[in-house]
């Protein structure tokens, strides 16, 4: 079983040969296996990428994600925007997804 600081160091060697993920805005925290990636990105398959990173690393028994989007000019979105895709996403799919993130329910 690996320690907490072991499973934290492959989290973060995982994280840095993610090519898309600058793992130097990422933080690691781990606790009983459990990470928590917190920090800013620039685009939510960034932010998907680190998640993914973190899952593959062997110890890690849960992750907590939060990772921060910030989103730059033309690709912000309002509230309107964001009921808009919803909807769309409900009009082509039976079963979205929702889990919950930083507090908030988050629809796939």
């Amino acid at each position: 079983m690996k320690t907490n600081t072991q499973v934290r160091r492959d989290v973060i060697a995982e994280l840095s040969s993610e090519l898309s993920v600058s793992a130097a805005h990422i933080d690691v925290e781990v606790k009983d296996g459990i990470v928590t990636l917190s920090g800013h990105v620039n685009s939510y398959a960034k932010k998907w990428d680190a998640q993914s990173a973190a899952q593959r690393v062997s110890g890690v028994k849960g992750l907590i994600i939060k990772i921060d989007v910030t989103l730059s000019g033309s690709s912000k979105r309002n509230d309107a925007d964001f009921a808009r895709s919803a909807e769309g996403i409900l009009q082509w799919t039976d079963r979205p997804a929702i889990f919950g993130q930083n507090g908030s329910p988050v629809l796939v």
